[in-house]
């Protein structure tokens, strides 16, 4: 949700911008959604793995 927010504000700020800094700004906000959602699929990616291991019969590893 929040990378959703994120890209939105990305997209409506350099649309209104009247200087310079508020359209840099905005392309921050696109880039920190950017980042948000690949974070939200690493952690997807953990979520998925930690529940494989758990159901495999191996020895943890040491």
């Amino acid at each position: 949700m929040l990378g959703i927010l994120e890209k939105v504000g990305g997209f409506f700020v350099p649309a209104g911008a009247k200087s310079t800094i508020h359209e840099i700004l905005g392309t921050l906000g696109m880039s920190f959604a950017v980042m948000t959602f690949g974070i939200a699929a690493l952690l997807n990616e953990f979520k998925s793995v930690r529940q494989l291991l758990e159901k495999s019969k191996l020895p943890p590893p040491l």
